[in-house]
């Protein structure tokens, strides 16, 4: 069906046990404005691909899957107009991706908003990968949600936000909701081409008791091809994880890391700047919130892989951050590498902020640390650390305050092997010390916070 620009509120229902529409490998196209297609009550579709906006020339467009309807793909499943939305429903509706993507995009220079694509009420969708990118234009509000108990699976390169891309987000919610990334690292807000602009604010929100297993995860960052324009950056991407819900991530998490197996020779990850990335476990209400890293695997934050300062490849990776906030846990991690000598790394941090870190080591470099919090109800909670800790000179504290966090002293880390060169973690400069003081110990880091000092004056 092909519903072109001048044709607008057309709908067309495929329907009923033994319908079967077989594309014979074509392409099922809606575009204009206002169409729909509505696929429902055990109808099948097959060998096809689907087309929901066309290259952006369409709007507020929609495909519906309901109610045991089955659809079997052998190319893209593509959402490229501006309020376009897809929606897979109901126990027994399996839509088949055929190893094939979802695209949230377009490739053509042109520019999509506002789109979703919902999986929900017990529906699945799986046997593909997911890029939700903008090509060479951008691509904006994004979504794509999983909830009342569907099912997504992806698999292999898939990402959410590669080029010029804000505010797209990937939501996973509600009890009984689950997706599954399988091979290869997902990627969230991650510069993987040559001179583009900028990813801002893209994100996976896995919540209210749902659950979310992956491979790997990317947040932030760029390989080693990647020239951005001057003043881009990929800035405020980030992975929360509350009310409830559940991360298992079975390899590397990599946090606003560079990342490639091999150097080129002239403008390695040329202007590259990436700042204000994060993940956050837990939210304060009450329910218990997890990131659990299965195979005992290493966290990066604000780490490059490689190097080549003659070209003078990295211009900044700062203020990135690892956080447990109250009821959060992360959990099983073997190290949480925090920046790395010799490349221009600072202020990036592993905050806790009520919740608590286990890992089995913690290796800091110069101009990096911690962030602890004070907070109204639950103080700063801790980060465990099976093996001996080392700091490096210049390893630094930002500590913070809620308005009405208690005074008090509070042990933000503990070592089970000890401290080593203790005397090397200070408070960062610029913080107030007649509000805060920093101590350690044989095995463990003390801040205490106090309220500044009122003095009243009699004359």
């Amino acid at each position: 069906m092909v519903a072109h620009t001048p044709f607008a509120d057309n709908t067309m229902i495929i329907a009923g046990p033994g319908t079967v529409w077989d594309f014979n490998m074509d392409n099922f196209v809606v575009f204009g404005t206002g169409n729909k297609v509505v696929v429902t009550d055990g109808a099948t579709l097959d060998n096809l691909s689907i087309d929901v906006g066309f290259y952006a020339q369409g709007e507020t467009n929609s495909f519906i899957i309901s109610k045991g309807a089955k659809v079997n793909l052998i190319e893209n499943f593509r959402v490229a107009g501006s309020y376009c939305k897809v929606d897979v429903a109901d126990e027994g509706t399996v839509v088949d991706l055929g190893r094939k993507p979802i695209v949230m995009s377009v490739h053509n220079g042109t520019y999509n908003h506002h789109s979703e694509f919902h999986i929900r009420d017990g529906a699945e969708v799986g046997n593909g990968s997911l890029y939700c990118s903008g090509g060479y234009s951008a691509a904006s509000n994004m979504l794509v949600k999983v909830s009342g108990g569907g099912k997504f699976q992806t698999q292999g390169d898939s990402s959410l936000g590669t080029w010029g891309n804000f505010d797209n987000m990937l939501h996973v919610t509600g009890e009984g909701s689950e997706w599954t990334h399988n091979d290869d690292s997902f990627k969230i807000g991650l510069y993987n081409q040559v001179d583009n602009v900028g990813i801002y604010r893209t994100r996976l929100l896995v919540d209210d008791d749902a659950v979310a297993n992956c491979h790997a995860l990317h947040i932030g960052g760029g390989w080693s091809w990647t020239r951005m324009p001057p003043g881009e950056m990929t800035s405020g991407n980030h992975v929360k994880v509350a009310s409830g819900g559940k991360l298992f991530v079975r390899n590397d998490l990599q946090l606003s890391s560079l990342y490639n197996d091999q150097i080129w020779s002239e403008e390695v990850v040329s202007r590259i700047e990436t700042h204000g990335n994060f993940v956050s476990v837990g939210g304060g209400d009450g329910r218990p919130s997890l990131l659990h890293m299965t195979n005992k695997s290493h966290v990066y934050i604000g780490y490059s892989h490689y190097y080549n300062g003659e070209n003078g490849s990295v211009q900044g990776i700062t203020g990135n951050y690892l956080e447990a906030a109250a009821d959060g846990m992360v959990t099983n991690i073997n190290t949480i590498y925090v920046g790395r000598t010799g490349v221009p790394s600072s202020n990036n941090f592993v905050r806790t902020s009520g919740g608590v870190v286990d890992c089995k080591a913690l290796n800091i470099t110069t101009l990096n640390g911690l962030g602890p919090v004070v907070t109204k109800d639950c103080g700063t909670g801790i980060i465990n650390v099976e093996d001996a800790v080392e700091f490096q000179p210049g390893t630094y504290v930002w500590p913070s305050a809620e308005e009405g966090a208690p005074t008090g002293r509070y042990r933000i880390l503990y070592s089970k092997g000890g401290i080593v060169n203790g005397a090397n973690i200070t408070l960062a400069p610029g913080t107030d010390e007649s509000c805060w003081n920093l101590r350690t110990d044989a095995d463990s880091v003390w801040l205490r916070h106090s309220h500044p000092a009122t003095f009243i004056i009699i004359r």
